[in-house]
């Protein structure tokens, strides 16, 4: 009698897969720290008035992040160039008057040494032209003391924005 034979047999095991587990490269448990770090700070006080960032955004050097109200460092600034307006135009007028009191004075020594005026016109057309020079100088100072009041308020105002750090 012929008796059928035996036919091997490979065993495998069932597995339901999803398509989210094909993709898996690496599957680890802990926390994601920040390779770099930046803490932010400004050095003018007020209120935040813009917030363009959330923690943990990517950010350029340099890139505008957040505005502190500025309405007040403004209107200094405007001051400060009012300021130096002014002070440009007192510049302008002493020199205008140097040019006025030195040429009155050369008349004035041409006069005393044809003996039409006395020594005492000289001696104060003399003393109107050294005020109007130290007057020029005087000018000069308080042009500069003034422009120098309008860098300081340009950089407050500089303050009130907040920029990425190059490190960011």
């Amino acid at each position: 009698m012929l008796q059928p034979r035996p036919l091997p047999v490979q065993l495998a095991t069932v597995v339901t897969t999803y398509p989210s587990q094909q993709f898996v490269v690496l599957n680890a448990t802990g926390y994601v720290v920040a390779q770099r770090k930046a803490a932010i700070s400004s050095k003018a006080t007020g209120r935040l008035e813009w917030l363009g960032v959330a923690e943990g955004s990517r950010v350029k050097a340099g890139e505008v992040i957040a505005r502190i109200d500025n309405r007040d460092v403004l209107a200094q600034l405007a001051s400060a160039q009012a300021n130096v307006g002014a002070a440009r135009a007192g510049l302008d007028q002493a020199r205008a008057e140097e040019r006025d009191a030195l040429i009155q004075h050369r008349r004035n020594q041409e006069l005393v040494d044809q003996g039409f005026v006395s020594r005492a016109t000289l001696d104060a057309s003399k003393a109107r032209a050294d005020r109007a020079v130290a007057g020029v100088a005087n000018a000069q100072a308080v042009l500069g003391a003034a422009e120098a009041a309008g860098r300081n308020a340009q950089v407050s105002v500089d303050y009130t924005v907040i920029r990425a750090p190059s490190t960011a």
